[in-house]
């Protein structure tokens, strides 16, 4: 693991718990707080980066609704392309969603 996904931990602090939302039982994580925080969004993408830089990605896949804000900025940061899949009932073969993008690999 790299140094700067290891030092990420501080990160969890910018994220809001929201207990029993929607409903009694849930923990829900608001990720807004850490959006608003430009140093703490900075090195989020920055240590997934990091993390990934070298690993010859061409495509990120973001999967609704996290995977829209996160995704586009590490395929930025990756010089990769992003699609944005939405997430369906039942079963995905995420080969074949790839594939409808006309995308030759995926990581």
């Amino acid at each position: 693991m790299s140094s700067a996904a290891e030092n990420c931990n501080d990160l969890k602090t910018l994220i809001r718990e929201v207990p029993d939302f929607p409903k009694p039982g849930i923990l829900f994580y608001d990720i807004t707080t850490l959006l608003k925080d430009r140093k703490g969004f900075a090195r989020l993408i920055d240590s997934l980066t990091e993390y990934y830089i070298n690993k010859d990605i061409d495509l990120v896949l973001g999967i609704e609704a996290r995977g829209f804000i996160f995704g586009p900025a590490l395929a930025y940061r990756l010089n990769a392309g992003f699609v944005p899949l939405k997430c369906c009932a039942g079963p995905t073969n995420w080969s074949t969603a790839a594939t409808r993008w006309r995308s030759t690999r995926m990581r």
